[in-house]
């Protein structure tokens, strides 16, 4: 099955008619916005890049609320011979910062992702837009324009926003140069392992407190528990962290990387990733991957609202449902109030959440020996049924229910209410059928599983031993843990004890708006086939697939599906999963072309382009190649 995470829009160059229709969305949101910049240096920077970079961001047509700059005293956490300058020793315009400049001499060095992990402490509320910048660029004077217009999108609520990301997956189109991994390996690539969408710093990632829990902060990662890669490759940490929360995280590119000017020559030159840092984003994710192993799969955000947040409410949920990513209080009069009020209530607890994250209500006690059942049932409901408000069973329609899920959208009044569970329960009848054993595969591995031992093989440790006894190139060497980690990665699940055995496909569904499964295929495409017709794809994130076909000048299909048809002719399919796995097929919705309901076509996504193969009437076979209509190395 394809399943993705939640991946990036790959958006054209901003043209100067497009900045009037951003200026003017953000100036009359501007007042309600807390905008903070954050970032931090080194002591070689600050007689170098970092006054231009300061510089380029107080030229912004958007101006920030604050900036911070992050400059820890005593020595650097990475080279401890050398140290940060005292006051005394500042350069002028650090010494008296200018109007809107704070520089943060309390901050504590935690490598590269020191910026970000400090400067979140200064935002004064939970849904302030936080931008992490680098210091060695100077950005073009609508660049945070760009990326608040993005991230204030109402579509992009609750979003991780960054100008460059990455996602690496099998499906996608490889890295040739692995090895040194130019700028060119951004994006949608294959790397030798799978992750993210990751948001990368370098050109600025937007993220709000409130993604990081109600702490509104994360924590750098600490020796032993975590490998020390992980605090060097501050990126995939913190895609890691978002990922654990189901925070979604999208990538624009916009044509800002080209607008913006390099300032002085980084370790990294023009590159998103420097090569010595290939090894730290493998040995950090193949940590990461023995606690979470779905850490990367695609999975709606989860989060729940209850009048008791105590500690046996949270370990009955625990038991029944598994990871939730939030728990919200709601007063303990509100379940006594009308049905309307408490939709409200609800819709205020989770104000900032995307309006697909799945809302789980919990306005009574976890009692009697159904409840788990029911709690499953509703889950199950809510995410098959994105716009329904899916209630318990008994609930009358006019007092709130006891038990209800539904997405956040549904709640804030876009639902159909119902109780229709009853053909899901049949998936929880069993004594140790629920949601967590059966469906949500996003638990943490406990120390001592089997995920841990793969991570541990890749110890520098091991690697020495290799080069001693393999003779191989550094290379080849880590070639060969890449391989071993897709390996670790393809581990087969088996159906838990307790759980119906067609639950996957019966009981565990999640709607494609919510999975975002065809994210990766989402956009336009071109397709030309081996009998002459050429088709121009458009293919929604729900899996809805527009073709328009068209015939090469002087071809005429022999047979098939658009045999006779005009040269502009379209139909509609929608895309389904198969039981071959990265495999699927088009099934025709509405009107379509008679052939077209007895033809079968499948694809697949395999190197960044999609492998047709459709049986045609009359015991044809017509294959074809799909590429983007527009592909971008450095979009996502």
């Amino acid at each position: 099955m394809l399943l993705f995470c939640a991946v990036l829009l790959a958006l054209p160059v901003v043209d100067g008619g497009s900045f009037a229709r951003i200026h003017e969305t953000l100036a009359a949101r501007r007042p309600e916005l807390e905008i903070i910049v954050v970032m931090s240096t080194t002591p070689s920077r600050l007689s170098s890049s970092l006054e231009g970079a300061l510089a380029s961001i107080f030229a912004q047509s958007l101006q920030p609320d604050l900036v911070v700059l992050s400059l820890p005293r005593g020595p650097l956490l990475r080279r401890p011979s050398e140290s940060y300058p005292e006051d005394s020793e500042l350069p002028r315009f650090l010494a008296q910062p200018r109007k809107g400049l704070l520089v943060d001499r309390d901050a504590k060095d935690e490598g590269p992702g020191t910026g970000l992990l400090n400067g979140l402490r200064h935002a004064s509320r939970p849904d302030a837009y936080v931008i992490h910048l680098d210091d060695d660029h100077a950005y073009s004077s609508e660049h945070l324009a760009v990326l608040l217009f993005v991230a204030t999108d109402p579509e992009n609520q609750g979003t991780a926003v960054a100008t460059v990301g990455l996602h690496s997956r099998p499906e996608f189109r490889p890295c040739l140069d692995h090895a040194a991994w130019t700028s060119g390996c951004v994006g949608r690539v294959y790397l030798g392992h799978t992750f993210g969408p990751l948001t990368i710093g370098w050109m600025g990632t937007v993220v709000q407190p409130w993604y990081f829990g109600p702490t509104g902060r994360w924590e750098a990662a600490q020796q032993p528990e975590w490998p020390d890669e992980c605090r060097k490759h501050d990126d995939l940490w913190l895609g890691a962290n978002l990922a654990r929360r189901g925070v979604r995280r999208i990538g624009i590119n916009w044509g800002l990387p080209g607008k913006a000017k390099e300032l002085g020559q980084s370790r990294s030159g023009s590159s998103a990733l420097y090569p010595q840092n290939r090894w730290n984003l493998l040995r950090c994710n193949m940590a990461l991957l023995g606690r979470w192993p779905n850490l990367w799969e695609p999975r709606p955000r989860l989060v729940t609202v209850a009048v008791s947040t105590s500690a046996a409410m949270k370990a009955a949920a625990d038991s029944c449902v598994g990871h939730i990513d939030q728990w919200f209080n709601i007063p303990v009069a509100v379940p006594q109030s009308s049905l309307s009020d408490f939709q409200a209530e609800i819709s205020s607890a989770t104000r900032l959440e995307h309006h697909d994250s799945v809302v789980l209500v919990f306005s009574g006690a976890s009692v009697g020996s159904g409840w788990c059942s029911e709690v499953s049932a509703a889950l199950q409901c809510a995410m098959a049924h994105p716009d329904t408000l899916c209630t318990g069973r008994g609930h009358n329609g006019s007092m709130p229910p006891t038990i209800a899920a539904a997405t956040a959208s549904a709640w804030r009044g876009k639902a159909i209410s119902t109780a229709a569970m009853s053909k899901g329960r049949s998936c929880w009848a069993g004594r140790r059928a629920n949601w967590r054993r059966c469906c949500w595969h996003h638990d943490e591995v406990h120390e001592g599983s089997g995920g841990d031992a793969s991570a541990a093989e890749l110890d520098t440790g091991v690697l020495a031993a290799s080069a001693v006894d393999g003779g191989g190139s550094a290379g080849s060497r880590i070639d060969a843990l890449l391989d071993a980690a897709v390996r670790a990665e393809r581990q087969l699940r088996t159906v838990p004890a307790g759980c119906p055995r067609d639950a996957s496909t019966r009981c565990c569904q999640v709607h494609p708006r919510l999975s975002r499964r065809w994210a990766p295929l989402a956009g336009r495409w071109n397709i030309q086939h081996d009998d002459g017709t050429e088709r121009k794809l458009h293919i929604s994130e729900e899996g809805f697939v527009r073709s328009s076909y068209s015939a090469s000048p002087g071809l005429v299909p022999a047979s098939g599906a658009m045999a006779g048809a005009p040269p502009a002719a379209s139909e509609d399919s929608q895309l389904e999963t198969t039981a071959v796995n990265g495999m699927v097929r088009l099934v025709a919705v509405g009107p379509s072309f008679p052939e077209a309901n007895h033809s079968t076509e499948v694809w697949t996504l395999m190197q960044g382009v999609i492998k047709s193969v459709a049986w045609l009437p009359g015991g044809h076979v017509r294959v074809g190649t799909a590429t983007p209509e527009g592909d971008c190395f450095g979009c996502v």
